[in-house]
C-alpha cells in the first residue's frame, strides 16, 4: 500500500521539467503517488505534464485557475495528498534515483524523526556541479540563524502539517523556514540523511537568484514572527545575526548579498 505522496509545484519550468519528472518516476522506490500542481504556467509546462500523466498512473495532475504563487500551490498539493509521508520536489531540480528509498527507510528505522532532509549539490543549467552543501546534523545549532535543512529534499510526516498547520502565505520565499520554526516550537524532530541526494539547479538569471534579497527580508520577518508568536527564545548571538541581516537588506546591494551568500553558505 502506498505510504508516500511526492508533491511538486510547477510554474514555467518547461526547459528543465523532463529531467525533474524522470528523476522522480525512475526512483528505485516505485510505490508512491505523484501530486503535481501547475500554477497556471504559460510556457507549455502544463501541456508537457499532461503527456506524462497519460504515461504514468502515479501522476495526479492539477492546475490552479490563476497564478496563485508557491505557498498556495504547496498547500493545495498537501490537501490533495493521501499518504503518511510528504516528499518535496522542485520542478527545475533533480534527485538521486535512490533518494526516496533511502529517506523512507530512514524514517521507518527512526520513528521518532518527523522531518528528514539531506545534503545537496548545486548545479548549473548544464548539470555542472558548482558547489555542494553539507548541513549540520545538529539542527538545534542552526535553526535560530537560518533554515537548517534543504526544503526541496525533505520528507515530512503529514501529521506534522496537520498539527502545526501548513505553509503561511504571509511568508512567501521563506515559507519553509517559518514552517521549520513552527515545527521546532512544537517539539517535532529533525534529522539530516548524510548523503548528497539532491541536485539544486541555480544560475544567474534564475528565479532563485533574482529573489534573493526579497528572501532575506522575508527571513527577517519570519524570525521576528517566531519570537513574537511562537515564543521561541533567541540567544544573544542569534539577535546579532538578525541585526546583521537587517543591515544587509537595507544598505547592501543585491549583487554583494549574492556574493556573500555564495561565500558563507556554499562550499
Amino acid at each position: 500500500m502506498k505510504k508516500i505522496s511526492v508533491i511538486m509545484p510547477v510554474y514555467n519550468t518547461k526547459a528543465y521539467l523532463v529531467e525533474a519528472l524522470e528523476s522522480v518516476l525512475n526512483q528505485s522506490f516505485k510505490d508512491f503517488e505523484f501530486i503535481i500542481v501547475d500554477d497556471f504556467s504559460n510556457d507549455w509546462s502544463f501541456e508537457l505534464l499532461q503527456e506524462y500523466e497519460k504515461k504514468d498512473d502515479r501522476i495526479k495532475l492539477f492546475r490552479n485557475d490563476k497564478n496563485s504563487k508557491l505557498v498556495y500551490t504547496l498547500n493545495r498539493a498537501i490537501l490533495l495528498s493521501k499518504w503518511k509521508y510528504i516528499v518535496r520536489m522542485d520542478s527545475d531540480d533533480i534527485i538521486d534515483l535512490s533518494r526516496i528509498e533511502k529517506q523512507y527507510n530512514y524514517m521507518l528505522e527512526n520513528s521518532e524523526i518527523d522531518i528528514l532532509s539531506s545534503n545537496l549539490y548545486f548545479i548549473d543549467k548544464y548539470w555542472k556541479q558548482i558547489w555542494k552543501r553539507e548541513y549540520n546534523s545538529n539542527v538545534d545549532e542552526t535553526i535560530l540563524n537560518e533554515s537548517p535543512i534543504c526544503h526541496a529534499c525533505s520528507i515530512i510526516k503529514k501529521e506534522a502539517f496537520e498539527k502545526c498547520w501548513w505553509y503561511d502565505e504571509r511568508f512567501n520565499l521563506a515559507e519553509d523556514y517559518d514552517l521549520w520554526l513552527r515545527f521546532y516550537s512544537k517539539g517535532f524532530q529533525f534529522a539530516i540523511y548524510n548523503d548528497y541526494l539532491y541536485y539544486y539547479r541555480i544560475f544567474d538569471d534564475s528565479w532563485k537568484v533574482k529573489k534573493l534579497k526579497q528572501q532575506l527580508k522575508m527571513t527577517i520577518d519570519v524570525k521576528e514572527n517566531a519570537i513574537k508568536n511562537y515564543k521561541i527564545k533567541f540567544a544573544f548571538k542569534n539577535y546579532i545575526r538578525l541585526y546583521l541581516e537587517k543591515f544587509l537588506y537595507y544598505f547592501v546591494p543585491s549583487s554583494i548579498i549574492l556574493k556573500l551568500f555564495l561565500l558563507l553558505k556554499w562550499k
